[in-house]
């Protein structure tokens, strides 16, 4: 798992090899897949302010390289790095 649906989270994952399945457990217990993210995006945020909560779960379905990157080393990039920030305003 990379992250789970209600955790606390306090920055962003960036996927540098492999693939993740990013799903919502609803209610009933159902999964149901949003979507299917691979290297080069990032995943599980971006959590700006470190208060949020994942609104849904991140699984590695294959063999995974991913970066986590705190709130505060995010925030620092961001300044630093107009062309940074923009690419994840963009996507």
């Amino acid at each position: 798992m990379v992250f789970n649906q209600g955790e606390h989270h306090d920055g962003i994952f960036i996927i540098r090899r492999g693939q993740v399945r990013v799903y919502y457990s609803a209610p009933s217990g159902r999964e149901i897949t949003l979507a299917y993210w691979t290297p080069g995006h990032f995943i599980g945020g971006p959590e700006i302010s470190g208060c949020g909560v994942h609104m849904w779960s991140g699984m590695a379905i294959e063999d995974c390289e991913i970066i986590a990157m705190s709130r505060v080393t995010l925030q620092k990039l961001l300044v630093q790095i107009p062309p940074f920030a923009l690419a994840i305003i963009t996507g």
